[in-house]
Formats: structure tokens, C-alpha cells, sequence
């Protein structure tokens, strides 16, 4: 299998990743394999994210921020949470899903139209 490196409009270098739906959010290790076969790997290069478009109409917006924002500072046990605010799976709506929701904020998403 190949992959093709491209950079994006901020300069940053991007590669499509296959993410099967099942797989739970979190931080994984990145292996790059060159074509001379060495390899190297990082832990935690990676984070998996739900999407901050938490109402699925392909457009992350101020309806998302008030999902994130009515479950703000809750976890699961807490009446006020909701897994739909919970970005980075970690059972907990706080600052990291915000950061999560502004990175996405007016940008268009995959798979869109």
C-alpha cells in the first residue's frame, strides 16, 4: 500500500488515515514505514476526535458550541452530560472538547457535500 503525503493550506503535511466507525476516540501511536523499510514510531501522535458537528448537518456551528456548552464541566454520572459534547472521549465535557470544536469551527467537513 502507498500513501501520498500532501500539505494542506496551513502548510501542515496530510495523509487520508482509514478510521473504522467503531473505533473508540483517543490518542494512538504512529508508525510511518519508509521505502528502504525503516520505520519509527511516536506515541500519542495521534488522536482520534468524534466530530464536532454534533448535530450532523455538515456544518460545525453554534448549535454544536450549545451541545458542548449545556454539557460543559459534566461526566457520564452527572444528569448534564452528553456524549455528543464529549469530543475526545475522555468522559469528560471541559476544555479539551472545546479546543476540539474551535479547530473545526467554519471549516468544511469530509465527506460533506
Amino acid at each position: 500500500m502507498s500513501t501520498r503525503l500532501a500539505r494542506n493550506l496551513d502548510g501542515d503535511l496530510t495523509s487520508d488515515v482509514l478510521i473504522y466507525s467503531s473505533a473508540p476516540p483517543g490518542r494512538r501511536t504512529l508508525t510511518v514505514i519508509n521505502p528502504d523499510l525503516a520505520t519509527t514510531s511516536e506515541t500519542d501522535a495521534v488522536t482520534f476526535v468524534k466530530t464536532p458537528d454534533t448535530n450532523f448537518d455538515c456544518s460545525v456551528d453554534i448549535v454544536d458550541l450549545n451541545a458542548i456548552a449545556r454539557a460543559w464541566n459534566s461526566s457520564p454520572d452527572e444528569p448534564a452530560y452528553a456524549s455528543a459534547g464529549d469530543l475526545d472521549g475522555d468522559s469528560y465535557v471541559g476544555p479539551e472538547d472545546l479546543t476540539i470544536f474551535v479547530k473545526f469551527l467554519g471549516r468544511p467537513l469530509p465527506g460533506c457535500p
